[in-house]
Formats: structure tokens, sequence, C-alpha cells
């Protein structure tokens, strides 16, 4: 088993990467450790082909910037973006727990109840992005996080725009999803709100 050369570094001179979450095509997510305050955050540094690619980076703190100011207990908060030239990480909060596909894996299709009970946040965390103007394009159970006492947090919006628009090609991104993209998405046209709807559903 080979260790993560991550698994120690400080960021930024103030994030610590303690230990490896998940490991998906654009990015890894680590549970850290803000140093400055003492407080367990998540860690999504994003895959080193992408550090040397300024126009990704620009949009990637741009994007970054948007969902930072979305406020909703169904998405996942934003703290901070992190300058690390060979690393640009997120500081997300870190949701104790798991994702839905993994839940789904555990034990199969679920009650209409328990569908409400995802959707509902879900949705709501979904409208109020809309309303501000982002589109995720992304929905899959991947990116539904569930807490150990039940919160149900969507992640990872904005990420999926910064490495399209920048032109960076990753055939994990549309290959990887294809179960959940929507029409347009396959089309190639321009998505909307409507594509994260699909998605969803």
């Amino acid at each position: 088993m080979t260790t993560d050369p991550l698994v120690g570094a400080l960021l930024d001179g103030r994030y610590r990467i303690e230990a490896r979450i998940a490991n998906g095509g654009m990015s890894t997510v680590y549970r850290g450790l803000d140093v400055r305050l003492g407080r367990p955050v998540a860690l999504k540094v994003m895959d080193a082909r992408y550090a040397g690619d300024h126009q990704f980076l620009t949009r990637f703190h741009r994007e970054a910037r948007a969902i930072a100011s979305l406020k909703h207990p169904g998405l996942v908060a934003i703290y901070d973006q992190g300058n690390d030239p060979a690393h640009p990480f997120l500081v997300m909060e870190l949701i104790e727990g798991g994702t839905l596909r993994e839940l789904l894996r555990e034990r199969g299709p679920m009650p209409p109840h328990a569908v409400v009970a995802v959707l509902r946040p879900l949705l709501g965390g979904l409208g109020v992005a809309h309303r501000a103007g982002l589109v995720h394009r992304d929905i899959k159970p991947e990116n539904v996080l569930i807490s150990d006492d039940g919160e149900v947090k969507l992640v990872d919006f904005g990420l999926v725009r910064a490495v399209a628009e920048a032109g960076v090609t990753s055939t994990s991104v549309i290959l990887g999803t294809a179960a959940y993209l929507s029409p347009e998405q396959v089309l190639g046209t321009d998505t909307g709100p409507c594509s994260d709807v699909y998605s969803a559903g």
C-alpha cells in the first residue's frame, strides 16, 4: 500500500492534511485541521494537472467565491480557498458520515419517506444556488453527503464548470457520471437549472 505524500502536509501554513477521505477524477478530499482555529475541516485538493493552468485557477477561485456566498442547510459550507502553488484547494465544512451512494449500496432502494427526506434539503439547496445564478452540473449520489445525524448536504458546486470553461479535458467528468447527465449535457448545449432538476430526478 502506497502512502499519500500529502498526508501530514501543511497547506498555506494553516491547513494540516490528516487523512484521505475520497478520491475522484478532478480532486482528492482529505480530512484536515485548521491549525489556527483548531477546527476540523474537509480539504478538496485539485489534481496536480490543474496547478499550472492559469485559466483554470482563475475560474476555480471565481467559482469558489460565488459558492461561498451561498447559505443553506442543504449545501456544504465553503470556508476558504487555498493558494498553494502546487495544490489548488478548497476548505469546506467536514461532514461526518457518508455519501448517498454508500447508503444505497448498503440498504438498497429507499422507501418514499426516505426519498423525501433526502430530496427536500437537496432541492432546497439547489433552489438557493439557482436563484444566485449557479448551476451544479454534476448531481449524483456521490455528491450528496449524509451526516451521522441525518443531515443531507450537496457538495461540489462549480468545479465541473471551472474545468469545462478552462478547456481542461477530463473524461471522468464527462463519462463517469453519464447515468445522471441531462439531455442538454449529452448534446453539449447550454445547461441551466433544469439540468440539475433532471439529474436530481
